[in-house]
């Protein structure tokens, strides 16, 4: 049914095997596309190594290529992620997003530049801030954990949740499942004897150009001993003791156009360059491919001339840091805060996350995250739990300050109450949450916000006449409120006395909200009960062209052009239903619909 809800309320079922209870390491999240077979090999081998527990991982369906639409990213990579963090309140324990073989690379930019290009991987990062309920606009944003340098007594510091409202993601990725599967066990103990090489070119007058002399000063000294290869000449360095770290221009210096890498890596070796779109795809170019730079015009391989990431792995590095597209000069992972980090300690994903300058934008980050050759493991981090919600502080903190901050509740009691009652409705545990709002509303009658989550929490079938006064009480204090009417209409539409006041709460609702799709389908679906088959087939239509993958729209679609006795239109409603939702013959609504066409045997499941 289109009854409206909060975000971030309701989510897909996810498909997740069940977990040790005494597995070392909660603060990583493993996500496998269903489609993309090699991926949940590498996700299993990841998993053992690093000791994670089998139920962390996010099982997402989503066609294997390197571009998906923002809408696609939204519905059918962030949603289930989402959904597997909220429904175990794991906001705060996941650290670590580990993206494994096949799922999509980029986010592709919306048309009139409302929002650019982007990673899938960049785009993720951001979703803790999502779950608090802060808006967040386009990329680039500012990455709260970026730092040019250490702080005052010399210390790269370390991820915290308190003050980092972010996800560090990275990805285990390569041309093959061979070359994939092998990022997962390259993470080796530190050298006796470090090398680190700095290929610059001759320098110049941008402030990039001083990035390798900054490495090199902070990188010589220290323990393990370090040899720190700098050079500012037009020759590539190449050969020489394997590498614990690296970083060039990429193919925009000549001397380094090839595919081979120059130098070899030590385990736990990781690199970077100024490339511009070195994880543009992990499809392998012809064997005689070879770079030609940003500026090459014939033989680009996936729209570049650009390195490609995955010749990097291949030849045997632990991590990279790279971009599915041009993040500009600003947006490079920096060498002066990467390499000297990772050498103090930092893990590859702390290494990396204090390195980049913006979220939301075009990095992406290959390799184990809990990599730490240099450095001790800390101990993990047990937080504190608000009872009421069952949300850890830190989260529950930042959520209530966003209802504040929104003006949506009017004291940090109040605020506090609502996110209590989100939380258990995201948690499954609805029962729990509605004992709060009755609660609250006993003693707090005039509380608006409240007073609409409870309409929004209600069953309208089985709890029907609590829920239309839910929404009636709302409606006497504001009557445009656009969810409130609409789920109203859609309640009344069941029974013909109520039809009448149904079709008139429905057309505002449509007419404030301009044609929304969940609006416009609840109006569909009163002008069907109502019996104006016309006019309900064009809200329809309307509504699936706009969100083609609102289940609610196809099946009363369906259910018109069935009664129209357009047979071959409704069928292939129904199919493309089924193809949404596999429990979609469960619906009452679907009964007509399973009697005409059986079950829609193209049903599969979906996370």
């Amino acid at each position: 049914m289109s009854l409206r809800t909060l975000c971030g309320l309701t989510f897909a079922c996810l498909l997740c095997a069940s977990g040790t209870a005494d597995a070392a390491r909660r603060d990583v999240l493993l996500v496998v596309n269903r489609q993309a077979p090699d991926g949940a090999a590498v996700a299993d081998a990841y998993r053992t190594r690093r000791d994670v527990p089998a139920d962390h991982v996010v099982v997402i369906d989503v066609p294997v290529t390197d571009v998906v639409s923002r809408a696609d990213y939204a519905a059918r990579i962030e949603a289930p992620i989402r959904g597997w963090i909220e429904t175990r309140a794991a906001h705060d324990d996941i650290i670590h997003i580990v993206l494994t073989r096949g799922v999509p690379l980029k986010v592709g930019a919306e048309p009139q530049g409302r929002m650019p290009l982007g990673s899938v991987d960049s785009n993720l990062a951001l979703l803790y801030r999502r779950l608090t309920g802060a808006t967040v606009g386009p990329g680039p944003i500012p990455n709260p954990l970026f730092i040019e340098r250490p702080t005052a007594d010399g210390v790269w510091p370390a991820f915290d949740r308190a003050r980092h409202d972010l996800y560090l993601v990275s990805r285990l990725d390569g041309f093959t499942p061979e070359d994939a599967l092998a990022l997962v066990g390259r993470c080796g103990p530190a050298p006796a004897q470090v090398r680190v090489v700095l290929d610059a070119r001759p320098p110049g007058a941008g402030p990039e150009h001083q990035w390798w002399p900054a490495a090199a000063e902070r990188l010589r000294g220290g323990q393990p001993v370090r040899v720190v290869d700098l050079d500012q000449t037009a020759t590539a360095v190449s050969g020489g003791a394997p590498v614990i770290g690296y970083f060039a221009w990429g193919a925009a210096d000549t001397a380094l156009r090839s595919r081979t890498p120059p130098v070899a890596f030590a385990p736990g070796g990781i690199g970077a360059s100024m490339s511009g779109s070195d994880v543009r795809t992990f499809k392998e170019p012809a064997a005689g491919w070879q770079p030609g730079g940003p500026a090459q015009r014939e033989g680009r391989h996936e729209g570049s001339g650009d390195w490609l990431a995955g010749d990097w792995v291949r030849a045997g590095v632990t991590g990279w840091a790279g971009a599915v597209a041009d993040p500009y000069l600003d947006g490079v992972a920096r060498p002066h805060v990467f390499l000297p980090a990772y050498l103090a300690g930092r893990s590859l994903g702390e290494a990396f996350g204090l390195a980049t300058k913006y979220l939301g934008w075009r990095t992406v980050v290959l390799g184990d995250p809990l990599c730490r050759p240099f450095g001790e493991e800390p101990p993990p981090v047990t937080l504190e739990r608000e009872e009421t919600s069952g949300l850890t502080r830190p989260m529950f903190d930042r959520r209530v300050d966003q209802w504040r901050r929104q003006g949506r509740a009017r004291t940090n009691e109040a605020a506090g109450l609502l996110v209590a009652v989100g939380a258990r409705l995201a948690q499954q545990q609805r029962p729990r949450a509605l004992e709060l709002l009755r609660s609250w509303l006993a003693t707090h009658p005039d509380d608006l916000a409240a007073r609409q989550l409870l309409g929004l929490s209600l069953d309208p079938v089985a709890e029907r006449a609590e829920a239309i006064e839910a929404y009636r009480a709302v409606l006497a204090v504001a009557p445009d409120d656009v969810v409130m009417s609409n789920n109203l209409a859609y309640v009344l539409a069941s029974s013909s006395d109520g039809r009448a006041e149904a079709l008139q709460l429905a057309r505002k609702a449509y007419e404030r909200s301009r044609g929304e799709p969940s609006v416009a389908d609840t109006l569909g679906w009163v002008l069907y009960q109502d019996g104006q088959l016309e006019e309900a087939q064009r809200v329809l239509q309307e509504s699936v062209r706009r969100a083609p993958r609102l289940v609610d729209a196809r099946v009363h679609l369906a259910l018109v052009l069935l009664k129209q006795g357009t047979q071959d239109r409704a069928r292939q409603e129904w199919q493309e239903a089924g193809t949404l939702d596999a429990k979609v013959g469960e619906r009452p609504e679907s009964a007509p619909l399973l009697a005409a066409f059986g079950p829609v045997a193209s049903a599969a499941p979906r996370p």
